[in-house]
Formats: structure tokens, sequence, C-alpha cells
């Protein structure tokens, strides 16, 4: 089923929720998102996740599309969002990534080596406070080095879904470290650096 067989049909097929015509607008937008994705973020495992994030997004609102045209806008619009979010993102990971190089410079390597274990310990409870769901997601994603995608599918939930969990978990992974009396400024600072790196 393409585009190019009766544009009408095919989005009235959509807007029921069809599996044929989800097929159909896959294929017929991923390349396109994805080029485009790709041009902003300069990598392609990000870009190909913004591409599938952004026609994720359109079948759940399937019925909120009255056009092609409109369906066209709000991929493009959904992927040039997530690509400045990732740039945003990057940027702070900069930032902190220069924060941490100074803070190498001026500690002596066992003072450096004891907040550094005072972090990954910290990182390690708050995993543990998690629910056991929103803890899965980020054992599966952070430690095993799954990509969302095949946490999705390990998971057996959608990608929204795992994607929202990770957020939500790495919210409360905040909160719980903010609330840790016990870490020290510098290694509450270097954790916080961590977390913003995921």
């Amino acid at each position: 089923m393409r585009l190019s067989v009766n544009d009408t049909e095919l989005l009235r097929a959509f807007r029921e929720g069809q599996g044929t015509a989800y097929e159909a607008i896959y294929e017929h937008f991923i390349e396109g998102l994805f080029v485009f994705a790709d041009h902003m973020v300069r990598d392609t495992q990000v870009a190909e996740d913004i591409a599938i994030q952004a026609l994720a997004k359109s079948f759940t609102r399937h019925q909120d599309f009255e056009t092609l045209a409109k369906l066209k806008s709000f991929l493009f619009t959904s992927a040039n969002n997530a690509a400045l979010d990732y740039i945003k993102t990057q940027k702070r990971h900069s930032r902190a990534h220069q924060e941490i190089k100074y803070l190498q410079n001026e500690m002596d390597d066992a003072e450096l080596n004891y907040i550094r274990s005072e972090a990954i310990l910290a990182v390690n409870a708050a995993i543990e406070a998690l629910p056991s769901q929103l803890q899965r997601v980020i054992r599966l994603s952070f430690v095993e080095g799954m990509k969302l995608t095949e946490v999705a599918a390990e998971m057996q939930l959608s990608y929204n879904t795992v994607q929202n969990y990770k957020a939500r978990a790495l919210e409360l992974m905040r909160l719980h470290l903010l609330g840790n009396k016990w870490l020290t400024s510098a290694g509450l600072w270097l954790t916080l650096s961590l977390l913003e790196k995921k």
C-alpha cells in the first residue's frame, strides 16, 4: 500500500488504525524524517530514533489528522523539536564534561577517586529506590547499554512508554540524590553530572 495509490483512502485507513496504513505511512516518511534529523544532529542512531519516535507519536494520534499534509507537518515538526532537544542536551553534556575536567585538575587522585566511588554508589542506590518497571528500564538502557527500541521489545512495551519511564526514572533519581545528606557537595555535583549524560 503506497501513498500514490489513493491518498484519501490511505488517510481514512490510517485514521481507522489499520495496520497496512501504518506500514504505508512508515515506509513513505521514515527515510525523509531520518535524513532531516540526521542533518540536524549528525548522529545516525539518534536520527533513526527521532524518526521512529515521530512516527510512533503520529500512530497514537491517528484520528487527529484530517489531511496527509497535516500529518506530514506533524511528523517533521515532531522530528525538529526532538532534534533541537537533543542538541540542547549535548551542549549541557559538553559543559558538564568541561567542568569535570576542571575538577580533575584541581583535585589529587585519591580525593577524586573517593568522589567517583561516592557518585557511583549514590547512583546505584537511586536506581534501587525506583519502582520495579522504571528500575528495569534504567538497568537495561544504562547498565546493559541497550537502545530504547531494544528495551521496548525486551519489556514488551511501546517505545513511547519506555521513553516516558526513562524520563520519570531520571527525575526520581535526581530527587533521591538531592535528598542524600551523606553526599559531599562535590560528590553530589559529579553524580548529577553523570545523570545529565544519560
